[in-house]
């Protein structure tokens, strides 16, 4: 019997001991429903919206990131002399790629910070505290969605816009005019509503937004003079290239993929988009075009093939050394491919490419050579056309172990009017048939040209492949590189 009661008193224990200890309201953990309570709360609240400017980490807005994202491309952004972070060392060089981290985290942080916003605009309506103070903690929020509004706007152009707490994550993007609609919207709130003096130093006030909502419609301004943020019809739109009709392939409200009508000629043409009968401004368009490269960014130290991505733009040093100075290619014993995936020299079934560089040899020597690398299949396969720096040679190589040695020499004639100095030339290689490159040399002072023949290989050793710049010694210089195909 006692063991009978005993199971019994210890089951009783068991199966109330819930009611008694268990309790599902959390105190530890801050959410939604127990937090925007008190005045205490509206500050922490607003004090946590501003944290975002440069919480998180060095990748995050103004703690660092967000001036790399906005200053790349630009005069403002100059890589530090010895700088290797990975992070930070490709945005003076453009040299990041489309999935670099610093893209992703600073659209996280910025929808992040609105929803933060955005969740104290929905729950301070319901704080039972100083509406003087209640005004202004609203007047910031707007100041701080409009805030980060605008920088969405500059860094991604249309996205979707959210002014609740609730984010779908499927909505689609809404347009760049939209999103500048919000920012313009809270910037004018904030400016209309916060005192000349923020009642905390270092806060927003009257002049801050007034500020900011200037920026945002002299950004908005520069946006419609250079057809940026423009959405397409989501279909019905038209493509003219001049007054010639481009046939679209694929379009919606972001993309428009255009076939360029037969027979138009390579150079620069004006491309228009049309929808709903309204026509674009013209955007430049260079037919044919698919790679250029003018070297004008920070200048660079002497790199070699394990550190090709500090040079930028897709190349791959496969030989000697390069650096990028007074926005020029200066190379020691170089060879350097462009491996782009467009980028690539198509001579056969209808197609052709013409490549071109300009070059000079700073000193008449013999012993020196600048060109261009064509048709090459990898490191160690493809044709070269060089000019020496003395006695006006011109040679047309095929190599087949990265220029150690010449298995072929197609083209060894000098005599021809140029030589090293001070004189950049133009050197340009055409060809729309295996084996065969119209080659032309131009001087860039005078205008003439002075080598203007075509070279041949019987043997045709090589087809498609990629380009890139050659030279021997290190008294070369190149800018301005372009590969067009059709």
């Amino acid at each position: 019997m006692k063991k009978i009661l005993f199971f019994v008193t210890a089951t009783l224990l068991l199966t109330t001991g819930c009611n008694d200890y268990l309790n599902t309201v959390p105190f530890s953990n801050t959410t939604a429903d127990n937090f925007y309570k008190t005045a205490n709360d509206a500050e922490l609240a607003i004090t946590g919206c501003y944290n975002r400017l440069v919480g998180g980490s060095a990748y995050t807005l103004f703690g660092s990131g967000i001036q790399s994202l906005l200053d790349s491309g630009t005069d403002e952004c100059v890589l530090r002399e010895g700088l290797s972070e990975p992070t930070f060392g490709q945005f003076p060089l453009g040299t990041y790629p489309e999935d670099h981290l610093m893209f992703s985290a600073a659209w996280h942080t910025l929808y992040n910070s609105i929803n933060r916003t955005n969740y104290l605009l929905e729950k301070i309506e319901d704080i039972d505290m100083s509406l003087t103070r209640k005004t202004e903690i609203k007047g910031e929020a707007h100041f701080l969605r409009g805030f980060f509004y605008f920088y969405l706007g500059v860094l991604y152009g249309g996205a979707p816009v959210y002014t609740t707490s609730y984010q779908d994550p499927e909505a689609p993007r809404n347009s760049l005019q939209e999103v500048f609609l919000q920012a313009i919207e809270d910037l004018t709130f904030a400016s209309e509503s916060l005192p000349d003096r923020a009642g905390i130093t270092g806060r927003a006030n009257k002049w801050t937004a007034s500020g900011y909502l200037v920026k945002t419609y002299c950004y908005l301004a520069a946006c419609k003079k250079n057809n940026v943020g423009t959405n397409f019809a989501k279909n019905g739109n038209k493509v003219f290239f001049g007054d010639v009709p481009g046939e679209i392939t694929r379009e919606n409200q972001y993309t428009i993929v255009t076939k360029i009508p037969y027979g138009t000629p390579d150079g620069v043409i004006n491309l228009y988009v049309e929808k709903e009968g309204v026509r674009s401004l013209p955007f430049e368009f260079e037919v044919g075009l698919i790679f250029s490269d003018d070297f004008n960014r920070s200048s660079t130290a002497w790199v070699d093939k394990s550190a090709s991505d500090i040079l930028g733009k897709g190349w791959e040093i496969i030989g000697g050394q390069f650096r990028i100075d007074n926005q020029l290619l200066y190379s020691e014993e170089g060879k350097i491919l462009c491996k782009l995936d467009s980028a690539v020299t198509e001579n056969d079934m209808g197609h052709s490419f013409r490549l071109g560089i300009d070059f000079r040899i700073d000193v008449a020597a013999g012993t020196c050579f600048a060109g261009l690398i064509f048709n090459a299949q990898d490191a160690d396969n493809w044709y070269v056309l060089r000019v020496g720096g003395a006695g006006g040679l011109v040679q047309f190589l095929a190599t087949n172990n990265g220029g150690m040695g010449w298995s072929g020499v197609m083209f060894n004639k000098s005599g021809y009017a140029f030589q090293g100095g001070n004189t950049f030339y133009r050197l340009t290689v055409f060809s729309d048939t295996p084996g065969a490159f119209d080659v032309k040399i131009t001087s860039l002072d005078t205008g003439e040209t002075v080598f203007d023949e075509r070279v041949t290989d019987s043997a045709v050793r090589f087809t498609g492949g990629v380009a890139g710049i050659f030279s021997l010694e290190t008294h070369t210089q190149f800018d301005n590189f372009t590969l067009s195909v059709k």
